[in-house]
């Protein structure tokens, strides 16, 4: 009996071991051995790509909230801003219509002007009103009287007597002392008159309510001694850094009528009701003025 051998497949059907497939008793198609490399290059080449992507979309994904959150930051800025503006504003109004409440007042009992005690009294609160603006506070020195605005001189010069007594002694340049000191370390004081009263004789009783913030130039000033590097004093002057006070005020202006003009400025301000509201007892607070150069009436101690 002849032996048919037939010859192995070649060209397009000639298949390796390695790829043949196996059907099993049931005609179930089994998997590949094995892959061909071009099929797994394409697979790293598929798991790499997507690797890739995830960092670039998280990437992105941050750079959206980043800029979400700048844009939140200067939509609250600008809010903010428009609430400092509104209240700066209102702040000015209020300044004017106490002002037409003192001229209303002034004309209403007779004063014909400037020339009388009523005038004079609601003259100065309005020049004083945000004390003396200096140019380069950091190089005066307390207790020097450095040039100052014309106009609050000139004032001071046409309705005060040459010997006028204020807080720091007999004179303008006394009176121009005691508010260059008061506006080196209250740069920003602001201070409105309220309501006058006719007190003993010809006195003029002015009542009136401040505001400042303590700043550097605060503690500089008025409170040295809380820079002396003791723990006790730096958590003082830490408490007080950037507070704002509310004092109500009371001044006494002594009106001469012969001369037509004043021959006393006395005041006394409630500091000690706000800092005891802000350190919380008398024993912290008597730390702070003692050593100071003001005292709880905002009175200076003479140098």
């Amino acid at each position: 009996m002849n032996t048919v051998q037939h010859a192995a497949p070649t060209g397009l059907f000639a298949l390796s071991e390695d790829h043949l497939q196996i059907f099993s008793s049931n005609d179930r198609l089994l998997p590949l051995a094995s892959t061909t490399p071009r099929v797994a290059a394409n697979r790293a080449s598929l798991a790499s790509t997507r690797q890739t992507k995830k960092p670039r979309a998280a990437a992105k994904t941050e750079l959206r909230r980043m800029r979400n959150r700048e844009h939140q930051a200067r939509y609250k800025s600008k809010q903010i801003n428009k609430v400092l503006d509104l209240e700066k504003g209102i702040e000015r109004l209020q300044q004017e219509i106490q002002e037409l409440r003192l001229q209303r007042h002034i004309i209403s009992i007779g004063v014909p002007g400037r020339e009388t005690k009523w005038g004079v009294a609601a003259e100065y609160f309005r020049l004083f009103r945000n004390g003396l603006r200096v140019s380069n506070p950091m190089n005066v020195p307390v207790g020097t009287v450095a040039v100052e605005s014309p106009v609050h001189r000139k004032f001071l010069q046409t309705t005060m007597t040459s010997d006028v007594i204020g807080v720091l002694g007999c004179g303008v340049d006394a009176l121009l002392k005691s508010w260059r000191q008061l506006t080196l370390c209250h740069s920003d004081i602001n201070i409105q008159l309220l309501r006058l009263e006719g007190g003993p004789g010809e006195t003029v009783v002015a009542y009136s309510r401040g505001t400042h913030t303590i700043t550097e130039d605060t503690l500089r000033y008025a409170f040295p001694h809380l820079g002396n590097g003791s723990k006790d004093s730096a958590w003082l002057a830490s408490r007080l850094l950037g507070n704002k006070l509310v004092m109500n005020g009371c001044t006494h202006l002594l009106w001469d009528e012969d001369a037509g003009r004043m021959t006393s400025i006395q005041y006394t301000v409630d500091m000690l009701t706000p800092m005891l509201q802000l350190l919380g007892n008398l024993g912290e607070v008597s730390k702070v003025f003692s050593n100071a150069r003001a005292n709880p009436q905002c009175g200076w101690w003479h140098e």
